[in-house]
């Protein structure tokens, strides 16, 4: 008797992870809902509030402006339903999005937040002092304080708390492990580092701005100086094709992109300082507004004072500054060409 036929079938090895897919799921339709959301934005940014009336004396904004923001808030809302849908599908592809897309998110949301909390108080006790002059109705007691808290706290739940949520599940191993069961062994094929990835959607989307900027925005601040017209033009797109290279590079692991980043970002440092010791922000602050058909003089109420511009010049000097720091740790992915045996 054949004893093959007889010996039991052991059962099936469990998997080495724990399914993740229901919470794929789940967080796949948070991100649809999020990209709904951006959509309403989008919808709200360009069609309603440019037709809203106006109150006499409040300065008027181009409705190229309100085209331009209701643009990206559309990428975002493109960008949260295809991740969506991704993660909903356990694609891989998607997991790495959102752990890219969470990073930048979190990076941001942390400066944003410590910002907030730093300068808008004295943001609102100008603002005070500005309804004070005017003499306009006094706000209600402890109003700035109320309106503050309320800020901060949710600068910490949209902008820390809930990209941090998604950055901790994605980079967790079971639902790394989840979405490459679902691809299975045939996808294997080339992956990025995350840092790659970041910095690719860095350079990529910098040159998507530059380039609306270049169309937008006549006018370019280079070393202190307010180079208008065509010659601003000209400079913004220089820019947008130099970071178009270093984000194809960075793709493509070619070194001399990623040397031309470095040399960017030392260029871009010194034209910073050099501007900050001879030019006069509150003139550049002018310069732009007249630049996008706003007049200045309109604008006097909404500006901030000396200590507060500082404060943005030294977190966007931080996001600057860990931004080269990326750079150089992404420096061991890339390889120096070998030269060929004779």
């Amino acid at each position: 008797m054949d004893q093959s036929s007889t010996a039991p079938s052991l059962p099936s090895a469990p998997p080495l992870y724990k399914d993740r897919r229901g919470w794929l799921i789940a967080f796949g339709v948070v991100e649809i809902l999020i990209a709904c959301f951006f959509l309403l934005v989008t919808i709200m940014t360009a069609l309603v509030i440019p037709s809203m009336p106006q109150r006499p004396g409040q300065p008027s904004v181009p409705s190229g402006m309100f085209y331009g923001i209701a643009c990206f808030y559309l990428m975002i809302a493109a960008f949260f339903i295809a991740a969506g849908i991704g993660s909903i599908r356990r694609k891989n592809w998607a997991r790495i999005a959102m752990i890219v897309a969470s990073s930048i998110w979190l990076a941001f949301g942390v400066l944003g937040t410590v910002m907030t909390i730093v300068i808008m108080p004295m943001v609102m006790k100008q603002q005070q002092a500005v309804l004070q002059q005017n003499q306009t109705a006094q706000l209600p007691p402890n109003f700035l304080n109320i309106v503050m808290v309320t800020t901060a706290i949710f600068q910490v739940l949209m902008m820390v708390l809930l990209p941090l949520v998604f950055l901790l599940f994605y980079c967790g191993k079971n639902v790394k492990a989840t979405c490459r069961a679902s691809a299975g062994p045939a996808s294997s094929g080339r992956t990025f580092p995350i840092p790659i990835i970041i910095l690719v959607v860095w350079f990529g989307f910098s040159a998507l701005c530059l380039v609306v900027a270049a169309v937008w925005l006549p006018l370019a601040v280079v070393f202190g100086l307010l180079i208008h017209g065509i010659a601003g033009r000209v400079i913004f797109l220089a820019y947008a094709a130099a970071y178009g290279y270093c984000a194809w590079s960075f793709c493509k692991l070619r070194l001399p992109g990623w040397w031309l980043a470095i040399f960017l970002w030392v260029l871009g440092q010194v034209s910073w300082v050099v501007t900050i010791l001879r030019a006069d922000l509150t003139t550049i602050y002018n310069e732009v507004y007249k630049a996008m058909g706003i007049d200045p003089v309109q604008m006097s109420m909404y500006s901030v004072s000396p200590a507060s511009m500082k404060g943005y010049w030294v977190v966007g000097l931080v996001v600057s500054f860990a931004m080269m720091a990326l750079m150089l740790y992404s420096k061991r992915y890339f390889q120096r060409p070998q030269a060929t045996a004779a």
